[in-house]
């Protein structure tokens, strides 16, 4: 649309010729919610790790449904606004009481819970909804009884969110792909 068909449109001009108060005030108003549009593409996200929790549900490790292992992480997901997860990133590190990785894995477990739905398969979201907590878990099977550090890194490659248990812990004293990411340069 030309400049001329669009001012024929709308008269944004005053008498004089000029644009009118209102349509600066407009213009301003339009120009500011186009850059917190663009600047909310990135959305607010928070992992935190609420701590060890004992159930009976089947948790799948390692592509194995089991229901002897009834110690996990129960780890809490947020977005300030809704927010599909596809694209996005969850790692978990495991680490013994000196410091060394004992293992690492790529997305929370997924178990059998009962949900408004019934019983089904639960894990990662599609959605976060807006403001609303989601849980996920983390099975901690026979090779993690060393296990003194979990650090879970969630979000997307270009946002990244981090959270440490138990949460006295630093991440610092710990080696992992995104730390420097997180933590900025040295």
């Amino acid at each position: 649309m030309g400049e001329v068909e669009f001012e024929e449109m709308f008269d944004f001009h005053s008498t004089t010729g000029q644009p009118s108060d209102e349509m600066k005030t407009l213009a301003l108003i339009g120009m500011i919610l186009s850059v917190i549009t663009i600047s909310g593409i990135a959305q607010d996200i928070s992992v935190r790790v609420i701590g060890k929790e004992k159930s009976s549900d089947l948790i799948q490790v390692d592509r194995v449904w089991r229901k002897d292992l009834p110690d996990r992480l129960k780890v809490r997901l947020r977005a300030t606004k809704e927010t599909p997860t596809g694209g996005m990133i969850f790692n978990a590190y495991f680490y013994d009481d000196k410091g060394n990785l004992i293992r690492s894995q790529k997305g929370p477990n997924m178990v059998w819970a009962r949900t408004k739905r019934g019983v089904e398969e639960v894990g990662l979201p599609q959605v976060l909804e807006s403001a609303r907590a989601s849980e996920v878990f983390l099975a901690l099977p026979e090779n993690l009884k060393g296990l003194r550090t979990t650090i879970i890194v969630f979000g997307f490659p270009d946002k990244l969110v981090a959270d440490i248990y138990p949460s006295g812990k630093k991440f610092d004293d710990f080696e992992f792909p995104e730390k420097q990411a997180l933590l900025g340069a040295d």
